[in-house]
């Protein structure tokens, strides 16, 4: 699938998404994506990061009011995994720029989740073999915002 819309810095850029089940043994689910820059048909940088665990949602903000009005917070865990991604970047690439600013980034994203509990053994066996695509809440824009947000408050 391939989705047109704003980047990172708002280049324009081309995202390939993908979302796949993950057998429900393993704790650590792996997630991974890699960004690359093309001039033509050459890639010329590009930047790959794994994380381990169970991608997050992009989640909308919450608010609490009291008596001088209502503030907007994040909530914890989409707060604590969009940190993750920046010290997991931080980490790697020790905070050089590895992209110019106004260059069209392509994204390849690879998104791997559990296989909901509750399902029949034939249902299970489906969706392990990729046999039915994956429906559940949340959509993936969702789990992509949240990678680029994290990108972004590492550079």
């Amino acid at each position: 699938m391939h989705v047109k819309r704003s980047g990172l810095t708002g280049v324009r850029s081309k995202h390939r998404l993908r979302i796949q089940y993950q057998k429900r043994t393993s704790k650590n689910v792996l997630k991974g994506f890699v960004i690359r820059i093309r001039k033509g048909q050459q890639v010329t940088n590009q930047l790959k990061l794994v994380i381990d665990g169970e991608p997050v949602p992009a989640s909308r903000p919450g608010f609490n009011s009291n008596r001088s009005g209502s503030k907007g917070y994040t909530r914890s865990k989409y707060r604590v995994y969009k940190n993750g991604i920046k010290i997991l970047y931080w980490d790697k690439y020790r905070n050089k720029q590895l992209f110019q600013r106004g260059v069209p980034l392509v994204a390849h994203i690879r998104f791997c989740r559990r296989i909901q509990k509750g399902l029949s053994k034939a249902e299970y066996k489906r969706r392990a073999n990729h046999e039915i695509k994956p429906t559940v809440k949340p959509d993936l824009d969702n789990y992509e915002k949240a990678v680029f947000d994290g990108l972004a408050k590492a550079w």
